[in-house]
């Protein structure tokens, strides 16, 4: 189930019901020379995300798109720290 496309209201319920296992995938937005989109990482994460939530028949919860990627400063990308996306991934999940 890909949990942006849902429009039931009653969902949390759906979901509880059921217990589902969630997936949260995190990309980049970061360069990669001028023969790919700066956006290849984070699609790359999704494809793979759908796929698997297919096979498993779990929540694919949207993407994430900043990732932390230093490495890449001199070059154009939106990185956060690893703190950042720590406390992101603990408040999307409830902790």
């Amino acid at each position: 189930m890909i949990i942006r496309d849902q429009f039931d209201p009653d969902l949390r319920k759906r979901i509880k019901q059921k217990k589902q296992i969630a997936i949260i995938p995190v990309g980049s937005i970061e360069q990669h020379g001028p023969h790919l989109p700066i956006s290849t990482d984070s699609d790359i994460v999704t494809e793979i995300s759908l796929r698997f939530s297919k096979k498993i028949n779990g929540i694919l919860l949207p993407t994430i798109n900043y990732g932390i990627s230093d490495e890449h400063f001199p070059f154009f990308n939106l990185s956060v720290k690893k703190s950042t996306l720590s406390k992101m991934l603990d408040d999307i999940c409830g902790h």
